[in-house]
């Protein structure tokens, strides 16, 4: 099942880490024009990639801005150098890619996680089942 986040309040979480007041000032971190944050927030349609890149820039723990659960910054001791430097270079390939190309990556992970979300579901379910 996927999951649905508020745009509100996943927003409302990053302008309070960001200390940003106004939805235009989160816009413009988030490289968006307003009209188009705007037209997003209306939708409920949050801007996954942006919000990615600006919680990873400023440190801020992505699941906590997608679900208020856990700190709200990333904590750097818990961090795998090994680790560390894979999402280094996944992120660096990454934005080497396309516009195009890193949509297609972004669905491709969506729908990883949505099949790793339904894999648990059965197993949840096998469990109950016995």
């Amino acid at each position: 099942m996927k999951a649905v986040f508020n745009f509100n309040d996943v927003t409302d979480r990053v302008k309070k880490a960001l200390k940003i007041k106004a939805d235009y000032e989160l816009a413009e971190r988030l490289n968006m024009k307003t009209t188009t944050f705007n037209s997003r927030k209306k939708a409920n349609s949050l801007p996954y990639e942006e919000l990615l890149l600006l919680s990873s820039t400023e440190n801020l723990d992505f699941n906590w801005v997608l679900t208020g659960e856990g700190g709200m910054y990333r904590e750097e001791q818990r961090r795998n150098p090994i680790s560390e430097r894979r999402a280094e270079a996944i992120i660096e390939m990454y934005e080497a890619l396309s516009d195009a190309q890193q949509k297609e990556i972004l669905a491709d992970i969506e729908n990883k996680k949505r099949m790793n979300e339904l894999i648990e579901t059965v197993n949840q379910l096998r469990k109950k089942v016995g």
